[in-house]
């Protein structure tokens, strides 16, 4: 059968986009007897347009239209996980990308495009397996080759990643990307003079000011830390993050968003306490747990330990409450004003909100497992949705020394975003602890009982009977793959800063690092010290 749909000349422009003239490269392949007609670059003007507007959701429908005409042709898939990528779809848009790839891996923009994608969506072992044949196809370039690298170091593969790297550098000397990779290799091999070496060597031969070089001294800063020169690691963190902020990228992000957000929620609920109304649980859904906190407190380590049991399925820092909080608002209603609108919700509305989670959660992760864990610190912001939609669900709260804490998040390298954005200098990054902090204390009364709250020092120094007090409090059968979770860390990813610490056996290493670095934590006294005293870490 045919749409009218008419067929590419064989000399022209194939519509995967390689490049190269449709006789030599998909003609036969992906059109034919198993489709209705034959895919022509005009059939992707409609989808690509949408994806141009920002339209993700009518252009994966688009996608979706033409995949039933003309079967999975590259370009098809591409477009198809690019939208659901943009949708927060990141299980689908994997599989799309990992088929785009697999069905042309001889254009080059493609697979450059796409495995960047999976390592982003947190996929390294498809990016390998897509980045590798086609470093080999295309070897001088850069991009695949640095893909290669990146997942190889984000699955542990350092060495490897390491004789890579140092082939790149002879290739493109001038990316400081390929520097960066190395030098965070390097140290991840315990190799910190040669780390720092090269960090220094770079940053001097570079003439560069973008993120990448902010990259560079981040890791400079953690190669002085590991070499015990506190002082020089100091300065070359606060540089990093002033580096950072000085670039027309991050003066655009709204390092406010978050602040205004908790103050708001905090005034609502002094004022009115929490919503006394639940969410309908409904048929056939999964036990869950939430894991909230603040960043660097234990909770990827807490995590890691989780999903080493077989019954359990966790998030890896999926913003999915957030796509709630987003289903729930109107266009014109601020997020600020999000705890009125939650008061105000009808039961049909929690019901409805509750379904989008759980929509939410099998687009992301499938439904082939028993427990979900949630695992997102700043979570932390909207535990009254979380008691108000799923009052059967535990929570654990994570909590460490709030000067360890403060200065993880400050030397911790993270994806610009607002909620990021107050850890590029230290001030800022005691407020945003302070005041989140501060909020928790006002919702604790609030919270029904049951919350666990977990301490990373007692987590990890007496590992045995703190995982199995938490595998008591999820009621969960036990099981001793909890407790060989680092041994399965060694094989798999977190898509998260700590994905390198989790696959280290459980040790005390991170425990009062703040001791070193006296200056900035006697100069955020006023700030940290009543907390200190509140948690009892004096």
């Amino acid at each position: 059968m045919s749409t009218g749909a008419s067929t590419p000349s064989r000399n022209g422009p194939c519509p995967c986009g390689s490049g190269k003239k449709y006789k030599r490269c998909c003609a036969g392949k992906h059109g034919g007897a198993k489709t209705k007609g034959t895919l022509t670059p005009g059939h992707l003007d409609r989808p690509h347009a949408l994806e141009k507007a920002g339209e993700f959701e009518q252009a994966q429908q688009q996608y979706q239209k033409l995949i039933k005409l003309f079967g999975d042709h590259p370009a098809l898939s591409w477009g198809l996980g690019r939208c659901l990528m943009e949708l927060k779809q990141s299980v689908a848009a994997a599989r799309a990308l990992i088929k785009a790839a697999a069905n042309y891996a001889g254009n080059e923009q493609l697979l450059v495009d796409t495995t960047s994608r999976l390592i982003l969506l947190g996929n390294p072992q498809a990016a390998l397996a897509a980045a590798q044949p086609g470093a080999e196809r295309f070897p001088r370039n850069v991009q695949l080759q640095l893909n290669v690298a990146d997942a190889l170091r984000l699955l542990g593969r350092h060495q490897e990643a390491i004789e890579l790297l140092q082939k790149i550098r002879l290739l493109a000397p001038g990316r400081l990307g390929a520097a960066v990779s190395l030098v965070n290799s390097l140290r991840s091999t315990g190799e910190n003079d040669k780390a720092l070496g090269t960090a220094q060597q770079a940053l001097e031969a570079s003439q560069s000011s973008g993120l990448d070089e902010a990259w560079l001294h981040n890791e400079l800063a953690h190669c002085y830390q590991a070499l015990g020169h506190y002082e020089e690691a100091y300065a070359s963190i606060c540089l990093s993050g002033e580096r950072v902020l000085a670039l027309p990228e991050a003066q655009a992000v709204d390092g406010e968003q978050l602040l205004r957000r908790i103050k708001a929620y905090c005034s609502w609920i002094e004022t009115h306490g929490l919503p006394q109304r639940q969410a309908p649980i409904g048929k056939g859904e999964k036990k869950l747990a939430f894991v909230v906190g603040f960043p660097r407190s234990g909770t990827t380590l807490m995590e890691s330990m989780l999903a080493a049991h077989p019954k359990v399925k966790t998030s890896g820092e999926a913003p999915l409450i957030e796509q709630v909080v987003a289903s729930m608002l109107d266009a014109d209603t601020p997020v600020e004003h999000f705890q009125e609108v939650l008061a105000q919700a009808s039961e049909s509305q929690l019901a409805k909100a509750r379904q989008t989670y759980w929509k939410a959660v099998r687009a992301r992760f499938g439904n082939d497992f028993d427990y979900f864990v949630d695992k997102q610190p700043l979570n932390t912001i909207e535990l009254p949705l979380i008691r108000t939609l799923f009052p059967e669900a535990k929570i654990i709260i994570a909590l460490r020394d709030p000067r360890d804490v403060c200065l993880s998040c400050l030397f911790q390298w993270f994806v610009l975003t607002p909620a990021m954005k107050p850890f590029l200098a230290w001030d800022s990054t005691v407020q945003f602890y302070a005041l989140l902090m501060d909020y928790l204390t006002t919702l604790e009364p609030h919270l029904a009982q049951g919350v666990l709250t977990l301490k990373y020092e007692e987590l990890v120094s007496d590992f045995p009977r703190q995982i199995r007090d938490v595998i008591d409090y999820l009621e969960l059968p036990w099981d001793e793959a909890v407790m060989a979770y680092a041994d399965k860390n060694q094989r798999g990813y977190f898509h998260t800063p700590s994905n390198e610490a989790v696959r280290q056996q459980v040790n005390t290493l991170a425990v009062d690092r703040w001791r070193r670095y006296p200056d900035a934590i006697n100069a955020s006294e006023s700030l940290l010290g009543p907390i200190i005293d509140r948690l009892g870490y004096r």
